[in-house]
């Protein structure tokens, strides 16, 4: 079992409630699988690069991931839907999700560590940004380059 990789497997991350272990590879991919009979449950695609790292969040519905070229992803831990990523200056060999799930850091080969908010939902976002957010009308000009009618 955990036999599905087809290079080297970096840093392992059992799940919060100890069912599923995230596995990162040179390969190229991050992969879920159940802890108990080693049968894989999910690929997730989309690094172009070697993963050294694979972390479970705080409540166990993301997974944040990083690569050999600073990409950083977290997916949706149960449909492998990649939900945001960002990229670091160099190589992202480890990652850690804050206590709260709010936050990630990644370290690498790179000076000083990354640190990043993450939301939980899209929808958490929007809320945030409408509650902190400057809201205007928009100009004349802004209005007719988007090609929106007059006020």
């Amino acid at each position: 079992h955990f036999d599905k990789h087809t290079d080297s497997v970096m840093q392992p991350d059992w799940s919060p409630d100890g069912r599923r272990i995230a596995t990162g590879s040179w390969d190229h991919t991050v992969r879920i699988w159940d802890a108990e009979t080693g049968e894989e449950r999910l690929v997730f695609t989309g690094h172009a690069d070697s993963v050294f790292a694979a972390r479970w969040s705080p409540d166990g519905r993301r997974i944040l991931s990083g690569d050999e070229s600073g990409m950083v992803r977290i997916w949706q831990a149960d449909t492998g839907f990649e939900v945001y990523r960002f990229a670091v200056p160099g190589t992202a060999y480890s990652s850690k999700w804050s206590p709260d799930g709010s936050q990630v850091i990644v370290a690498g080969s790179f000076l000083v560590p990354e640190i990043r908010r993450v939301w939980p939902s899209t929808e958490a976002l929007v809320a945030y940004a409408q509650e902190h957010c400057v809201q205007r009308e928009l100009t004349a000009d802004e209005r007719a380059q988007f090609g929106l009618p007059a006020r």
